[in-house]
């Protein structure tokens, strides 16, 4: 049982695509000019590890609709919140975040699924998380990479390429549902 918990645990954060935005947590207003992306600096990579773990803690805790808002908004066009969070909520974070230690950032080139502006500069940072699932356990230990963009001014995140797939197949990854084919 434990085991399982661990592992829907790292499942679920790697599947979210774990990499992180700005500290506003209110809904981007929305436009017809696509976004810009801004370079990144050395200088930035503290700030974007404040809060990358800042998202972290929003999934962590399943507060997907938070979250959503500091999404890159080239995804956001993709992925509509609503439907974002039904997905996300479908399979959420079994245990409790108790700590979270960024173990590197460094400026990183990356592409983001459905932006069309590819590769961008990125701070990406790992991070070990620990969760404690319940009182009496050990606590579940993975790590994650997440990748922080700036966009129009502020931080955002991004889901990976497989998540972004997933919330995109109008099914959130589920599997289709049985059909019986033809009889013989």
């Amino acid at each position: 049982m434990f085991v399982a918990i661990g592992c829907a645990i790292a499942s679920t954060m790697a599947a979210v695509g774990i990499g992180t935005a700005s500290g506003h947590w209110t809904r981007p207003a929305r436009s017809s000019s696509k976004p810009t992306a801004q370079p990144i600096r050395a200088s930035d990579r503290a700030t974007a590890v404040v809060f990358l773990q800042r998202t972290i803690r929003l999934l962590a805790v399943n507060e997907y609709a938070r979250a959503w808002t500091t999404l890159d908004p080239s995804q956001q066009r993709f992925v509509p919140r609503d439907e974002y969070v039904r997905c996300e909520a479908a399979s959420p974070i079994p245990g409790a975040l108790a700590r979270i230690v960024p173990l590197e950032a460094r400026l990183e080139r990356v592409s983001v699924a459905g932006a069309d502006r590819n590769p961008l500069d990125s701070v990406a940072v790992r991070f070990r998380l620990a969760f404690a699932p319940r009182p009496k356990h050990a606590a579940v230990v993975v790590r994650v990479k997440a990748h922080a963009l700036r966009s129009d001014g502020r931080w955002t995140w991004m889901l990976s390429a497989r998540r972004f797939a997933l919330h995109t197949s109008g099914r959130c990854g589920l599997p289709q549902p049985f059909t019986p084919g033809p009889s013989l």
